[in-house]
């Protein structure tokens, strides 16, 4: 499923900066519309807007990779968040989904 592949992604893959960079990145662009429960909406085309918001995804992901994260595909994950981030009602919504995997990624972290 993508949640499962995203909490593995995020375990694994990638620093613990990753969702604080995508929050500090994103939620300017919500302004007011933060607490109304919006999607993030960088301008009025919709095919456009997937695409900045891509584009920026994808920079954030290559800059929180951790060292020795092997070879994986950017464009790809990218893909995915994106995909998980549209099936979510608001952005807000998606953040909250991506420190929920953070706290399981820690609690895993102090198991072992």
């Amino acid at each position: 499923s993508y949640l499962s592949t995203m909490i593995e992604f995020i375990r694994d893959k990638l620093s613990s900066t990753f969702i604080q960079h995508f929050a500090e990145a994103f939620m300017p662009l919500l302004g007011a519309d933060f607490g109304k429960g919006k999607k993030l909406a960088v301008t009025a085309d919709a095919q456009e807007n997937r695409e900045l918001i891509y584009t920026e995804m994808r920079r954030l992901l290559q800059r929180s990779l951790k060292e020795g994260a092997g070879d994986i595909n950017i464009s790809e994950q990218a893909h995915l968040l994106i995909k998980i981030h549209e099936f979510m009602p608001s952005t807000l919504q998606f953040i909250h989904l991506l420190q929920i995997a953070r706290f399981f990624k820690r609690k895993e972290e102090k198991a072992t």
